[in-house]
């Protein structure tokens, strides 16, 4: 895989996976045990900025020790893929000015 590739899909599921547990209503149960159970838990799993430098070591490691497996260079396509149609829904919504 190449450089461009991994800076690519990196950046784009380390955004992603970031959103998902921050923002999505399906992780809200996450958020709110998090946030019972300790205040720098509760920040965390809050802060699309904190929480990214977790993630984007993980996910940089991920692809750069098994970057040219088929199981890596799908699940980051899919969260790539992900995270641009959030993007584009979002962009979308604010060109027709729904809230959002």
């Amino acid at each position: 895989m190449s450089i461009a590739t991994m800076l690519l899909l990196g950046t784009l599921s380390t955004y992603r996976l970031t959103r998902l547990i921050t923002s999505d209503r399906i992780t809200e149960r996450i958020r709110h045990w998090a946030e019972i159970r300790s205040q720098w838990l509760g920040y965390l799993v809050t802060c699309d900025w904190c929480l990214s430098l977790w993630i984007a070591p993980i996910v940089a490691t991920t692809l750069v020790q098994a970057g040219d497996s088929m199981w890596v260079l799908t699940g980051g396509m899919a969260l790539s893929f992900s995270a641009l149609t959030g993007l584009l829904a979002i962009g979308e919504m604010r060109a027709s000015g729904e809230a959002g």
